[in-house]
């Protein structure tokens, strides 16, 4: 748990610095606001939080693409009025007139985990509340031609502020999917980067354990044998090997209470089979230690005396 919270800290660091096309491929972004924006009839783009454009505009006016934004000025005041119109708001869409031409817009912020990242506008839409004369006053300040300006301006689709109000409704709900997307998909990456790491880590501290206890029981001057819960030899040591007389080969998932096998006590004579040490051992479910026996193996008929621990 400890793990997975430093993660998702650092995640949350790192989206500060993060751009919308860092968690979301563009053409996929593209096909979302292609989509939305076709189905309802109105302009839209994504931009970053200052207004310069992530995505290619889509459906926009003669007004705004070829006239407005073809001036230095209508340019400039476009993203300074994308910037505002698309500034953080947790709570819904920000729904006005645009700043430069006075059609009426919305934005929505995409935010991850709390952190504003880009901008959702939508609009270029004329209605009632529109100022024309304000408009076509425009023209002159931004130094368009006036008379091209009015019929693009005529050109422009109409749509009532409420139901333009519903679709900016609608885009602030999707906007927000699409962020909670963009969050998942960025957490279950990076986690299972990490989860990648580590466990490269810990397969490499496994290997490294496992090569220095292989390398400490080969040095050993003690003979040593594992045995599994079985009670087969999992693994011995070259001094185990030189004690009995047999090679790992031999040895190896051989078990301890093997009948071929005779255990004797100090006085020679054959052990009861309870009495063997990994018997004792198991039975007991304690330690044995510094025991003598006599070990009579198949292969040989000498008694090999040894003290057990």
């Amino acid at each position: 748990m400890i793990e997975q919270n430093h993660l998702e800290i650092d995640i949350l660091q790192e989206f500060h610095t993060t751009a919308l096309s860092d968690i979301l491929d563009i053409s996929e972004i593209q096909r979302f606001q292609d989509a939305f924006t076709n189905a309802h009839g109105v302009a839209s783009i994504i931009t970053h939080t200052d207004g310069t454009p992530i995505t290619q505009a889509t459906n926009f006016t003669r007004l705004c693409i070829d006239i407005i934004r073809k001036t230095e000025k209508g340019c400039s005041n476009c993203y300074h009025s994308d910037a505002v119109i698309g500034g953080y708001n947790p709570n819904g869409p920000n729904v006005q007139t645009c700043l430069s031409g006075g059609l009426w817009d919305a934005g929505v912020s995409i935010t991850v985990a709390g952190t504003h990242i880009a901008n959702w506008l939508i609009g270029q839409v004329r209605n009632d509340n529109v100022d024309e004369e304000k408009v076509f006053q425009y023209a002159a300040e931004i130094g368009a031609d006036i008379e091209e300006f009015k019929l693009a301006y005529y050109e422009v689709p109409v749509m009532t502020e409420d139901q333009f109000r519903k679709i900016a409704d609608l885009l602030f709900f999707f906007a927000n999917e699409l962020s909670e997307k963009a969050y998942r998909n960025k957490m279950l990456k990076d986690q299972l980067a990490e989860n990648k790491r580590i466990n490269g880590l810990n397969l490499q501290l496994i290997q490294n354990d496992k090569m220095r206890f292989s390398n400490l029981l080969d040095n050993l001057e003690t003979g040593i044998v594992v045995h599994a819960p079985d009670t087969s030899i999992i693994q011995v040591n070259p001094k185990s090997c030189e004690i009995l007389g047999l090679n790992s080969e031999q040895l190896l998932g051989r078990d301890a209470i093997d009948p071929n096998w005779k255990f004797v006590g100090k006085d020679q004579k054959p052990l009861l089979f309870e009495n063997y040490p990994v018997n004792l051992i198991l039975s007991s479910k304690k330690p044995i230690k510094n025991i003598i026996y006599g070990i009579i193996q198949p292969e040989q008929e000498n008694i090999v005396w040894v003290s057990v621990n």
